[in-house]
């Protein structure tokens, strides 16, 4: 069961104009339960500062965390980060490479806060750090979707006395003792965070099933090449003309459904873990097609239609002609497919660049027409296309498509 302050995230918001103050970054504060957030204005966001912020305005404040979640920023990953840690007793977590989405709560927090900066900066934006306290407090006592309650009760047990309260509405739940508060102010917490508990759990179920409506399992086993996505670029180079997709790597372990472990060709072990979003599969270009010859190419021989020789090329009734739309390629011997059903000759064209479809993975509805995914046949699913409806005509493929969905 989980606490306040139990799992703590930290992220960094920045860099940001330069305030009056010589701020540049804002290091984000995220307890998972409760929701609270701390947000601190710094000048530089060095492993020193970073362990200062935990000891002094975290642990003194809120006690200990269990784990603290962050990104793989060199400044997380220090040995003084990792000191203090230990010092704490707390665990000390890394978000995936290049996979933000682990820590969603801080992630989404800083679009929420950066947004609300906005709208009070002067027009050099030099003041946003005199901002954060009055930010915070709004954000904190307005109510979060997944808790159903907000920030500042599931931490204190009541919600905050505004002036206009003070002013026009007469105390209540006076308490006679520190022990009959103390007693009030226990239970109101532990129901709040009971349920807070819940709802974030039914969520995150709800978001879970969004999710995989949509979502499929990682296409990778152990043992097979792969690109690996890593946008990042060397000092000095330009970004707009560095390499996104490095590689090959072999995979050599399946950590989870979504995280594998990697070798390089030379067999090194590679340290951080890999999400499957960033990897695709590996195709070696000398097992491409090989595109027909350009047609200016003088060392290549070309010959028009009215060069071959009547007997060069099969009859018109030839069983070998290409399927586009069929399931399954016919057989070249009895032109049937391997079930015994005839093939349908207006599903044939006689093009010779056409291919054979497999089947629909998705559909889709742009400038008022009907398109399909389609996943073809004799090549990776990285390779499928999306096609009008009426170029698909074998209408099993779009019956066994909607039977699928309905």
């Amino acid at each position: 069961m989980q606490d306040a302050f139990e799992r703590v995230a930290c992220d960094i918001l920045g860099p940001l104009p330069t305030t009056t103050r010589g701020n540049k970054f804002i290091c984000v504060w995220s307890d998972y339960l409760t929701h609270w957030a701390e947000c601190f204005a710094v000048p530089s966001i060095e492993a020193p500062v970073i362990a200062r912020i935990f000891v002094d305005e975290i642990f003194t404040r809120h006690g200990a965390p269990r784990t603290f979640l962050s990104d793989r920023g060199s400044n997380f990953l220090s040995a003084l980060v990792k000191e203090v840690c230990r010092l704490l007793n707390t665990r000390k977590l890394n978000t995936t490479a290049y996979h933000p989405q682990t820590d969603g709560l801080v992630e989404r927090f800083n679009n929420t806060l950066a947004e609300s900066i906005s709208m009070f900066v002067n027009s050099e934006q030099t003041d946003w750090d005199l901002f954060l306290p009055s930010i915070l407090f709004a954000y904190r006592v307005s109510p979060c979707v997944s808790t159903g309650e907000s920030p500042f009760f599931l931490l204190y047990g009541r919600e905050p006395r505004l002036p206009l309260d003070v002013a026009l509405l007469p105390p209540t739940n006076l308490s006679t003792s520190v022990e009959e508060h103390r007693k009030r102010i226990v239970t109101q917490i532990e129901t709040a965070q009971a349920l807070a508990r819940s709802n974030i759990a039914k969520a995150q179920q709800l978001m879970k099933l969004q999710y995989d409506k949509k979502a499929a399992d990682a296409p990778f086993e152990v043992g097979q090449r792969c690109w690996v996505y890593t946008p990042s670029s060397k000092k000095g180079l330009s970004k707009k003309l560095r390499h996104l997709w490095h590689g090959p790597f072999r995979i050599c372990r399946k950590l989870s459904p979504v995280h594998y472990q990697l070798r390089t060709c030379d067999n090194r072990l590679v340290a951080t873990t890999v999400h499957a979003n960033r990897m695709k599969h590996f195709y070696d270009p000398a097992d491409r097609p090989i595109a027909p010859p350009h047609e200016d190419d003088p060392n290549q021989l070309s010959l028009q239609a009215a060069d071959l020789p009547a007997d060069s090329s099969e009859p018109a009734n030839s069983q070998t002609k290409t399927s586009t739309t069929i399931d399954t390629a016919p057989d070249r011997d009895n032109g049937e497919l391997p079930n015994g059903t005839p093939v349908d000759s207006s599903d044939v064209l006689k093009e010779p660049d056409v291919y054979a479809a497999e089947k629909i993975l998705k559909a889709r509805k742009q400038c008022g027409r009907h398109q399909y995914l389609v996943k073809w046949a004799n090549f990776p699913i990285s390779e499928s296309t999306w096609e009008p409806e009426e170029n698909i005509l074998d209408k099993r493929l779009l019956e066994n498509f909607h039977s699928n969905q309905s």
